[in-house]
């Protein structure tokens, strides 16, 4: 098997050394005899510093816990094998970094650094162990990322896209078409690479100089050479629309230069901003100089200066840019736990917009998110995943140079949904106190919210907690909860019967139950017997008669309900309460069992019709405990006034005595005050009789026709009256009448009355 140059160096080190494989060091074993433990850590380990390794090799917490005659154990094999590693390591990463794994092999390279810190993190706390274990990995992945970064190194292009997000595109010189560009795409001279909205590309070149295109901007790459004897870059990018940022890797050796047509320039910056428009193209310098010639002018833009150069004119003279902004919030390095965050930065007097990036590096290369279109010192990005995120800001003048980007600040999102660990040691779920008061305490993680019933409650370093409440008497409810930071919440609910007062109450809430006679009186041999007491008691009740006993309890509000039989007309009921302290109570009760019904006695009968609009009731009840007309209460002894509308009228009497026994008298008045209607009318001559005329009247009434009526007739200006006679069968009047002459007889009025004494006259015309 062929081992590549790297792996054969890397591996005979690790043999040598002994540290790769092997799972046990060397250790010396000293017996104390109140040595200087620096003393030893010098001798030993050759670092007075490291005396801590050798108690926590030697599992002592402390100084204090030393006596003369303990054995320590000194890793003295460790130690040296972890200082080995350690600057290998450190080796490997460096040579890797100059053979560009910051370019080709950037996570490779990324983990090894992780790896190395967080082995060094453990060094300083001497975990020699886990410093070991983190810097032998380390020292792998850098092996790996150095092995990798020869290799694409051989094979690469003039540039690579080592960052993209969104629409992505390039085109060679020989393609017509635009097409997606993946991640690590080579490019080569006369390459173009542009990024579409919401889009963003970086290019990183030989010499880890990079160049970011924001959205909705184009490059072209004209020159990319290098010197492999004289270690030289050259290298020329045109912008052809847009706008990007320039980062470069500058030393003598090294050349870059962006290409504006009709204009030199000399770059002496390591940071830069270019924008190219359809007239004129900005130009912001953040770091070192760029001069800056067209025509017969030539300008230096200096540190934080900007300049426009209008197309076929000179530049401007240099302006100064607006100052970085001031971070706010979120806090630096704070954790958060909830996927939406507000950003807000202190405002920069003549800002016109802030240009917010949101990136998963502190170099700004992962970009997650980015706008220079915000008007306001603040802004909301909502859904971030679990990760470290860096953010910055800066401030766009009028003018549309952006400033110097703030110093970045870092957050952590972390995603957590599991519940934090809460274990109560008091009190229990179910709890009966005869004291005032009791104690919580428990034990939950450290950092957590503890809640007792909403009110805060200090957690000690160890996770435990105590408070001492007050309960009030009867029921009460202990409800504790432990948040963490994630929001994640646990639960335990605990119920407490608190019974400080030895006296029990007891209220009957029977509806049938009389207090001042303490009688319950009904009219069913089931009776239920209601009421409350102390919570949780437990209720007896006994009949005298000897009978069957009867037990219910009482709920957490202190309600019972118990339905008992009764055979006797009249029994004595015993009811005995415990309390869930101990506590007890007994009460005796009269039961009645009456199921005769009140008589209602009415002194004068109630019409059917009447034409009165006033109506009274009158009469009385026997053995009634309430009296209801028409769902109004009266006397026992009543004489009830009524008033009546026009038509049917339902009255009703109800009597109710206490066990609960009705009686019902129930009728319809209907209220009349119209007079009879008069329907049709006739006089006719008799035959053969030139002096006799027979009168007919029909009419109609709900409440019957009077038996005569009256009408007036006019006889030649002579006004008779007559009276005509009710025929039942044809529901009309009959009459005849004599006159003294054969001239016509006219009917002047009909009077109409009924039994209701209704009545109207009706004038014929």
């Amino acid at each position: 098997m062929k081992f590549p140059l790297l792996k054969i160096i890397a591996l005979a080190f690790l043999f040598s050394s002994g540290i790769a494989f092997a799972q046990t060091f060397d250790v010396e074993k000293v017996t104390y005899a109140n040595q200087d433990l620096r003393e030893l850590g010098s001798i030993y380990l050759g670092n007075p510093n490291y005396w801590e390794a050798i108690l926590k090799y030697s599992n002592v917490e402390s100084v204090s816990d030393l006596k003369r005659g303990h054995l320590l154990l000194v890793p003295v094999g460790l130690i040296k094998a972890t200082n080995e590693i350690t600057s290998a390591t450190l080796k490997t990463i460096k040579s890797a970094t100059e053979n560009g794994a910051k370019i080709f092999t950037a996570e490779l390279l990324e983990n090894a650094q992780q790896k190395y810190n967080s082995g060094i993190e453990h060094k300083k706390a001497h975990n020699w162990k886990d410093a070991h274990r983190s810097i032998s990995e380390a020292l792998t992945l850098a092996g790996q990322a150095l092995e990798q970064s020869q290799l694409l190194r051989r094979q690469s292009a003039d540039a690579t896209i080592s960052f993209r997000k969104g629409d992505v595109q390039n085109r060679t010189p020989r393609q017509r078409v635009w097409r997606e560009a993946p991640l690590f795409t080579k490019l080569f001279e006369e390459d173009r690479t542009r990024t579409l909205r919401n889009s963003y590309a970086e290019i990183t070149f030989l010499d880890l100089s990079r160049v970011r295109l924001n959205e909705n901007s184009q490059a072209l790459i004209q020159r990319s050479k290098l010197d492999v004897l004289k270690n030289a870059t050259d290298t020329k990018v045109r912008l052809i629309k847009g706008d990007a940022f320039a980062y470069l890797q500058k030393s003598p050796k090294k050349k870059f230069d962006i290409d504006i047509p009709g204009l030199d320039t000399r770059i002496k910056s390591k940071s830069f901003w270019i924008e190219k428009e359809d007239r004129s193209t900005k130009i912001a310098n953040y770091e070192g100089e760029i001069e800056l010639k067209a025509g017969n002018k030539t300008v230096l833009v200096k540190e934080n200066q900007g300049s426009v150069i209008p197309k076929g004119a000179a530049p401007s003279e240099p302006k100064d840019l607006l100052p970085s902004p001031v971070l706010i919030e979120p806090e630096n390095s704070k954790q958060f736990f909830k996927p939406d965050l507000r950003f807000e930065w202190k405002g920069i007097t003549d800002a016109s917009y802030y240009w917010f990036e949101v990136a998963q590096d502190k170099d700004f290369k992962k970009l997650v998110y980015s706008t220079k279109t915000l008007s306001g010192n603040n802004t909301t990005i909502k859904s971030f995943d679990p990760g470290v995120y860096y953010w910055r800001v800066a401030s766009i003048d009028q003018t549309g140079f952006p400033g110097k980007f703030s110093t970045e600040q870092y957050i952590h999102i972390i995603k957590d949904e599991h519940a934090p660990y809460l274990y109560i040691t008091s009190p229990a779920r179910q709890v009966i106190s005869t004291n005032p008061a009791i104690m919580v305490s428990g034990e939950t993680e450290q950092s957590c919210k503890v809640l007792i019933n909403n009110i805060p409650v200090i957690v000690d370093r160890d996770g435990t907690f105590s408070k001492n409440i007050q309960l009030s008497e009867g029921y009460n409810k202990v409800f504790i909860s432990s948040s963490d930071k994630a929001g994640n919440t646990s639960h335990y609910f605990s119920n407490v019967l608190c019974e400080v007062n030895e006296n029990v109450e007891l209220e009957i809430k029977s509806s049938k139950y009389h207090p001042n006679t303490a009688t319950i009186i009904t009219n069913t041999n089931l009776v239920s017997v209601e009421g409350i007491t102390r919570p949780l008691s437990s209720v007896e009740i006994k009949l005298s008669d000897g009978g069957k006993e009867y037990r219910a309890y009482a709920d957490t509000s202190g309600l019972f309900n118990c339905t008992i039989n009764v055979a006797g007309a009249s029994e004595q009921i015993l009811l005995h309460i415990v309390s869930p302290a101990g506590y007890t109570r007994t009460d005796t009760m009269n039961l009645l069992l009456d199921m005769e019904s009140p008589v209602i006695n009415l002194t004068e009968r109630i019409p059917e019709r009447i034409s009165k609009r006033e109506f009274t009731i009158r009469g009385s009840v026997t053995e009634s405990e309430k009296v209801f007309i028409n769902e109004k209460l009266v006397d026992t002894n009543f004489s009830h006034k009524m008033l009546l509308n026009e038509g049917d009228n339902s009255i009703s009497i109800r009597a109710k005595d206490k066990a609960g026994n009705l009686s019902i008298i129930e009728r319809v008045v209907t209220l009349d005050t119209s007079p009879p209607k008069l329907i049709k009318y006739t006089i006719e001559k008799m035959h053969g009789k030139n002096n006799m005329f027979k009168i007919y009247v029909s009419a109609e009434d709900p409440a019957g026709l009077k038996k005569a009526i009256t009408v007036k007739l006019d006889n030649n200006g002579k006004v008779i009256n007559e009276i005509l006679r009710l025929d039942e069968n044809l529901n009309r009047y009959e009459g005849i009448v004599s006159i003294d002459s054969s001239d016509q007889l006219k009917l002047s009025s009909i009077t109409l009355e009924d039994y209701l004494n209704n009545s109207k006259t009706y004038f014929i015309k």
